[in-house]
C-alpha cells in the first residue's frame, strides 16, 4: 500500500509539475562581410565570418529557459549553447546561465533564490542595463510596500560560476580572485508608476584589499594592493512623460580605492515614440579618479605613461516603421573608445555600435561609424536584420578604414 501511496504521489506532483512547466527561448545566427581593419591594416584585413548580431558572438546563439512553478515555489533554469564568446573565448560552449529555486513567501512580500540565481529586478533600465545576479548563492529580497524591492545576496567561488564556463581570473598572475570565499551584493529597486523609477545594486568582495588590478598593472600602489573587482550601478528612470524614454545611469568600479583608482561610467537613454517615427540618442562618458594610465592596458595607476582624460560614446538614431519592415540610420562618434570586444578590428558587434574599451587616456583616436539597416519583422516569431557599418578614422590613424556587411537571423520559440 505504502508504495502503491507513493507512486501516486510521484505520478500526481509530476503531473502538477508538467502543467506548470513552461519554456521558451531562441536562435540566432548571421553572418559578417570586413573589408578594412582598424589597427593591423598591413595584414590581409577582409573576411567573412559567422557572426551572431544579437547576441554578439561568434557563430551562432541558441537559448532555452524554462520555469518548473507548483504554487509560491519554482524552478527557473537558461541553458545557452553557442559558437564562441569574445569576452571568454570559448568556442562551441554549452552551459547553464543560470539553474535555481525560489519561494515567494508571506503574500508576495519575502522572495528567496538559491542555486545559480538570476535576478532583474534591480536592474538599470538604459542602455547600461545592468545589474547584480548570477552567481552561486543565495539572494533574499523582501517588498514591504508597493513598488519597493530590497535585498542581498551571499556567493560563493570565482566571479562567475563554472556552470557559466567563465573565469576572470588573469592568466599569469598569483592571487585568485576570490577562490573559496564569500563575496556579498546588496541592492534595491523602488518604481513610483507614471512618475520616476530607481534602481542600484552593490558588489562587496571579501578578498580584496582595497580592490584595484594588481596583476594587470604590475604591482601598482606600492604592493599593498590586490587585484578584484569590487563596483556599483545605479540607475534613474523618468516615467512622466508619454512616449518619453529617459534613463540616467552611473557605474562606479574599484570602489576600495576609489579615490586613487576608480573608474565611473555615466549613461544617457533618450528616446522619443512618435510611432511610426522613432528617435533617440544614447551617450557614454568614461572618467577615472587616477592622474596616469597604462597605455598597454588602459589601467589607472600612480606611475603610468600617460594622463588620464575623460573619454566618451554619443550614438544618435533614428527609425520609421513601414508594415513589418524597420529602416533605421544610426550613427556613433567615438572619442578615445575602441568599439567592439575585439577592440583592434572593431568586430565586436556587427554593425550597431558597441560602446568598446575606453581608453580613458588623451590618445588622439576619434572614429564615426555609419549604420543604415533594416529589421524585417518575419511574423510574431522571427526577424531579419540586414545592415553595413562604416568605420572612420578621424584622428590619429592607426590602421585602414573598416566596412563591414551583415545580416543576421532571429528565430523566438
Amino acid at each position: 500500500m505504502k508504495k502503491i501511496a507513493l507512486v501516486l504521489f510521484i505520478a500526481i506532483a509530476g503531473g502538477v509539475f508538467a502543467q506548470e512547466l513552461s519554456l521558451h527561448g531562441y536562435v540566432n545566427t548571421g553572418l559578417n562581410v570586413q573589408s578594412g581593419d582598424g589597427e593591423k591594416g598591413g595584414r590581409d584585413n577582409n573576411k567573412t565570418e559567422a557572426h551572431a548580431h544579437y547576441a554578439e558572438v561568434e557563430g551562432y546563439q541558441m537559448n532555452l529557459a524554462g520555469a518548473f512553478t507548483a504554487g509560491n515555489v519554482g524552478f527557473d533554469f537558461l541553458v545557452r549553447v553557442e559558437g564562441g564568446d569574445y569576452v571568454t573565448g570559448t568556442l562551441g560552449s554549452a552551459f547553464f546561465r543560470y539553474a535555481y529555486g525560489y519561494a515567494n513567501l508571506f503574500d508576495d512580500r519575502f522572495l528567496v533564490k538559491a542555486g545559480v540565481v538570476s535576478d532583474t529586478a534591480w536592474r538599470t533600465k538604459g542602455d547600461l542595463y545592468y545589474d547584480e545576479g548570477e552567481y552561486l548563492g543565495v539572494l533574499a529580497q523582501v517588498k514591504p510596500i508597493e513598488g519597493l524591492n530590497i535585498g542581498a545576496g551571499a556567493w560563493w567561488g570565482k566571479y562567475f560560476t563554472v556552470l557559466t564556463g567563465i573565469n576572470i581570473d588573469i592568466p599569469g598572475t598569483t592571487t585568485n580572485h576570490s577562490k573559496d570565499k564569500l563575496f556579498y551584493t546588496f541592492g534595491g529597486a523602488y518604481t513610483l508608476e507614471g512618475v520616476f523609477g530607481i534602481q542600484t545594486s552593490w558588489f562587496l568582495d571579501e578578498y580584496l584589499d582595497g580592490g584595484g588590478l594588481h596583476g594587470y598593472t604590475g604591482g601598482i600602489g606600492n604592493g599593498e594592493r590586490k587585484y578584484g573587482i569590487d563596483y556599483g550601478v545605479a540607475g534613474i528612470s523618468i516615467l512622466a512623460v508619454p512616449k518619453l524614454t529617459a534613463e540616467f545611469e552611473f557605474n562606479f568600479d574599484y570602489l576600495g580605492n576609489f579615490s586613487d583608482f576608480g573608474k565611473i561610467t555615466f549613461v544617457q537613454t533618450l528616446g522619443y515614440d512618435l510611432s511610426p517615427f522613432k528617435f533617440g540618442v544614447v551617450g557614454y562618458e568614461y572618467l577615472t579618479m587616477g592622474d596616469k594610465i597604462s597605455t598597454a592596458s588602459s589601467m589607472v595607476s600612480k606611475t603610468g605613461d600617460a594622463n588620464s582624460k575623460p573619454s566618451f560614446v554619443i550614438h544618435p538614431w533614428v527609425s520609421y516603421t513601414i508594415s513589418s519592415f524597420v529602416p533605421k540610420l544610426a550613427l556613433t562618434y567615438y572619442k578615445d573608445v575602441t568599439p567592439g570586444y575585439s577592440a583592434a578590428d572593431y568586430s565586436g558587434g556587427s554593425g550597431d555600435y558597441n560602446t568598446g574599451t575606453a581608453l580613458l587616456y588623451d590618445s588622439k583616436l576619434q572614429i564615426f561609424e555609419l549604420n543604415p539597416s533594416v529589421l524585417w519583422n518575419v511574423g510574431p516569431t522571427g526577424s531579419i536584420d540586414m545592415g553595413c557599418a562604416y568605420y572612420i578614422q578621424l584622428g590619429e590613424k592607426v590602421g585602414t578604414d573598416v566596412f563591414k556587411f551583415y545580416v543576421d537571423f532571429v528565430w523566438y520559440f
